[in-house]
């Protein structure tokens, strides 16, 4: 059995006297208002959602309107972007996990990205890197496993090691104009 609010059923009939509730097409976009085709008919309805909204010409929303007022008071399917603006800092956190999902993929982008954690784990098919400088230091070792590696370097390559041990199991081929043992 379900409980009552405390109203009487025509308790909101005045105030609800008028009032239009429907699915509207976005068909043009002026800031905060939005002319809108509701019920057949072009309207101006200014949004009044309670959540961060880009409305774009062709999203579908939830306008209610009384006589020459009408709000956009819900988003039935939005066609262009969600942003969050904010001034200052931003910081998501959560007791459980934070997942990000983008069916075309995601993008951080920032003046510094910073990665901080105890352990990163990168599982991918393919990994494509592009940077004018790298720099790499790793304070214990380094390990590479991989089916074969190639490197192309157009200048000068150098390793400076305190100590250097290669095996080739099989053949070690060097192939140059001079070779230098010093």
């Amino acid at each position: 059995m379900m409980q009552s609010c405390g109203l009487e059923p025509d308790a909101l009939a005045g105030i609800t006297q008028g009032v239009e509730l429907d699915s509207a097409a976005v068909i043009a976009v002026s800031g905060s208002s939005l002319e809108v085709v509701f019920r057949k008919e072009r309207c101006t309805a200014c949004v009044a959602v309670a959540f961060a909204y880009t409305p774009t010409v062709g999203d579908l929303v939830l306008v209610i309107r009384q006589q020459r007022q009408a709000f956009v008071i819900g988003v039935l399917h939005a066609t262009g972007t969600t942003k969050v603006d904010v001034n200052g800092d931003l910081e998501l956190r959560a007791n459980g996990r934070v997942r990000l999902h983008g069916a075309e993929g995601v993008e951080i982008s920032g003046k510094q990205v910073r990665l901080r954690t105890p352990l990163l784990e990168v599982l991918s098919t393919a990994i494509v890197q592009r940077c004018r400088t790298m720099m790499q230091r790793v304070g214990d070792a380094l390990r590479v496993r991989a089916g074969s590696r190639q490197a192309t370097i157009d200048g000068t390559d150098m390793l400076k090691t305190e100590r250097t041990h290669m095996r080739s199991e099989k053949e070690t081929v060097i192939n140059a104009e001079t070779v230098n043992v010093v």
